[in-house]
């Protein structure tokens, strides 16, 4: 049971990407054949200015719904929100810890320089287990960064089943955006469409029921295992 419920955390945070936008966009992109009733997807864009880095790493979904959130939070804040994600920062093989640190330090440094402010960075190295998070100094008492880390993407990093990193790291980016995105607005008091705790109505039934659901499926898989281990 343990298990079961710790998947649920990065399957939950990719969930959230059908957003009621989201979902009406998705109805838009199926395009019919003549020669058959199959629907075939439009690719996703994924060209997000916000991605700096590491657009391969992310699901596509999970970039069409940060660029929403990017640019709703840009516009009526003009604070930009970006990601830079790597398998490595690292260009050879360092093992000393030290000089690991120096390394990372000074790529991020890269990164910073050429950022327009003001802005708040996620910086991922999967390969390097490097996570982090760096934001202008205007916004020093707006985003706590250990909050950030600690409760909305690490967690789902750290998180052990079977999900692939790609998984992983697309729930944890739009976890920690998403985080990000809302405690600056809510700051600034001004309310994104785009945020994904502001859902329609009806999507709000949807997911309490879809979470109910997966409750009691795992609860009915639990008693199952136990009837079937007493009958042994």
């Amino acid at each position: 049971m343990i298990v079961f419920f710790r998947k649920l955390g990065v399957l939950l945070a990719l969930l959230l990407i059908i957003s009621p936008s989201s979902l009406s966009a998705s109805e838009n992109t199926n395009v019919s054949t003549p020669s058959s009733s199959t629907t075939v997807p439009k690719v996703i864009d994924i060209n997000s200015r916000f991605i700096l880095e590491g657009k391969e790493l992310i699901d596509p979904r999970t970039i069409q719904k940060i660029d929403e959130m990017g640019r709703e939070l840009f516009e009526k804040t003009g604070v930009n929100v970006y990601i830079y994600a790597k398998k490595s920062y690292l260009t050879k093989d360092v093992k000393d810890m030290k000089d690991k640190v120096a390394s990372i330090k000074a790529y991020e440094a890269k990164i910073l320089s050429s950022i327009e402010k003001p802005y708040v960075l996620i910086s991922m190295a999967i390969e390097d287990k490097h996570i982090n998070l760096y934001k202008s100094k205007t916004l020093d008492t707006i985003i706590d960064k250990d909050n950030i880390l600690g409760r909305a993407i690490i967690p789902i990093l750290a998180s052990q089943d079977k999900n692939s990193m790609k998984t992983k790291v697309s729930g944890a980016l739009l976890n920690g955006y998403g985080a990000i995105a809302d405690t600056i607005a809510e700051a600034k008091k001004i309310k994104l469409d785009s945020s994904i705790e502001s859902g329609a109505t009806w999507f709000k039934e949807f997911w309490r029921i879809f979470m109910y659901s997966l409750v009691l499926l795992g609860l009915g898989v639990y008693i199952y295992a136990m009837i079937k281990g007493r009958s042994k």
